[in-house]
């Protein structure tokens, strides 16, 4: 049980064959930061309550080549109950249980979570909801990449039912048993992305691929996932080679000519030998449009991130396309695209200029003003700034 621990991490260990009558059957983590890292959480019991391996309520937990296994809730939530920001990778979620949603993972609350390279597995929720994964109220987002779900009964995921905000999930180059249908959104958006299969991945004893397995070489295939050998990623918890990235297409919208933006891309470095070096020359841009703000050198240490924060200064109207190498252990292209405007009249114009209202209040400048042609449009805008919004 760990409380307001500031900074903690649990390494090369293990955790089993405990009972807690509340929430938590092996670990119960209140705020703080955690690294769960080559550790083993299993055979625990939350006998009336939430988290059969783990309850995390807040903070920064990361879980790193770690094996959530064959744990019990009397609740929600058979391997984890999760609320917070969660980075799980090259882990193994697999054969949990729960006597309601989510045999594998529960996540809640506006959690943020990454998913790379893991393999949830063989779980199972007594309601038959969200066997791999479920979503609670209210919102958040989940990203799950190269990545194996494969559970017990007919839903993978489900996101509840009448929550005041919506959840965003992200699939890319996955296996999901079952594919888009058993997957249950209750009118949440979901973003298909590519490389998602639905064949049988052919799990052996310990969830690794057996011979032929279709997610073999199926994961993204950028550089920067490679598995060890170099070979294209294997879906599941063995691919990869401890490097992730959360993006390697950068959209960067539309920006007025002698403006700029920045957008982020965050690497993760997992590698249980050392940090990884980004030195001084290992950024280059094809197109001047396009640039990094960062400063290298920069080291990501061991079992963290970084962000590098590229930006995009158009000095011609239209669609603008670079790519940035990065070399970082392995080189690989990141695809770079933005919009150039002229806004040197202080207008623009929806849709003729920018599609939608909320992008053209992000293109605009102090002073400037957004006129709207008539028509429908249906979105949330923000206005963060002192312009003028006028509709035809």
């Amino acid at each position: 049980y760990i409380q307001d621990g500031g900074d903690s991490r649990i390494i090369n260990s293990s955790i089993e064959n405990n009972t807690c009558t509340e929430y938590g059957g092996g670990l119960t983590f209140f705020r703080g930061n955690l690294e769960l890292i080559g550790t083993v959480v299993s055979n625990n019991e939350s006998t009336e309550d939430y988290g059969g391996g783990i309850y995390v309520d807040g903070g920064d937990v990361e879980i790193i080549e770690s094996t959530l296994q064959s744990n019990t809730a009397n609740g929600r939530g058979g391997g984890m109950f999760f609320n917070g920001h969660g980075y799980i990778s090259r882990s193994r979620i697999v054969n949990n249980v729960s006597s309601g949603s989510g045999g594998g993972l529960v996540f809640c609350c506006s959690t943020e979570a990454e998913i790379y390279n893991t393999t949830v597995a063989e779980n199972s929720a007594g309601n038959d909801e969200g066997n791999g994964i479920y979503l609670g109220c209210n919102g958040g987002s989940v990203e799950i990449k190269n990545s194996i779900l494969w559970n017990s009964g007919s839903e993978e995921l489900r996101i509840e039912d009448d929550c005041i905000d919506e959840w965003n999930v992200v699939l890319e180059y996955s296996t999901i048993k079952g594919g888009e249908e058993d997957i249950v959104l209750n009118g949440n958006s979901l973003e298909w992305g590519d490389g998602n299969i639905t064949a049988d991945p052919l799990l052996e004893g310990g969830h690794t691929l057996g011979e032929g397995s279709p997610a073999m070489d199926a994961g993204n295939p950028h550089a920067f996932f490679h598995d060890h050998d170099g070979s294209r990623n294997d879906m599941g918890f063995t691919g990869g080679h401890g490097i992730n990235v959360n993006r390697t297409e950068v959209d960067f919208g539309y920006v007025g000519i002698g403006n700029s933006r920045e957008r982020q891309i965050t690497l993760y470095s997992n590698l249980n030998y050392g940090g990884s070096t980004i030195s001084d020359n290992a950024a280059s841009f094809d197109d001047d449009q396009f640039g990094l703000n960062t400063n290298l050198p920069i080291t990501i240490e061991q079992y963290s991130s970084q962000e590098l924060d590229l930006n995009f200064s158009p000095t011609s109207v239209g669609t603008q396309n670079g790519t940035m190498a990065l070399e970082i252990g392995v080189s690989g292209d990141f695809t770079l695209t933005g919009t150039g405007i002229d806004l040197s009249d202080g207008v623009v114009e929806v849709p003729a200029e920018v599609p939608t209202i909320q992008e053209a209040i992000d293109a605009s400048s102090d002073g400037d003003t957004v006129l709207v042609s008539a028509g429908t449009y249906v979105e949330n805008i923000e206005i963060d700034k002192e312009i003028v919004v006028i509709g035809a």
